[in-house]
């Protein structure tokens, strides 16, 4: 039995509805990926800076203060200026 206009037209809103919906869906996703991507990067090349800094041990000597940390005023104005291709 052949659907009114009406039927038609309430079926073809849903349908867009549901296919926006998915949209998003799939939009959020590759959000989410790119932000890992993001993060991993970030990290490794972190990790890369750290191991530059503090040798292939990547870990810092007992006691030593990271720059700014509170307790010694000399650290707070420590920068180290590195560029990363």
């Amino acid at each position: 039995m052949p659907q009114s206009i009406h039927e038609q037209l309430e079926t073809t809103k849903k349908e867009l509805q549901q296919t926006e919906n998915r949209l998003k869906i799939l939009e959020n996703r590759k959000h989410d990926v790119e932000r890992r991507e993001r993060t991993h990067r970030l990290i490794e090349r972190g990790a890369m800076l750290e191991s530059l800094v503090y040798g292939s041990g990547g870990s810092r000597p007992f006691g030593e203060l990271r720059a700014g940390e509170r307790g010694n005023p000399a650290n707070s104005q420590c920068y180290i200026g590195i560029s990363v291709p």
